[in-house]
């Protein structure tokens, strides 16, 4: 159970750090359409898997 909050937890922090930096990626980065929309797509993704890790492995420690 405490594997499960800590990756929720983490989840939920990424989340907060990243979408308020969106409007600033491009004065950040300067990238190129396709680069800006394949980082959202990571951004998304990623926590999509983190968040299936994480209930797997909530499920197995329970």
């Amino acid at each position: 159970m405490l594997v499960l909050a800590l990756c929720a937890t983490t989840a939920s922090l990424v989340q907060t750090l990243v979408v308020p930096l969106l409007p600033d990626f491009p004065r950040l980065l300067d990238p190129t359409v396709g680069n800006a929309s394949g980082l959202v797509t990571v951004k998304l993704l990623t926590s999509a898997v983190a968040t299936a890790l994480a209930m797997g492995l909530g499920g197995t420690a329970a």
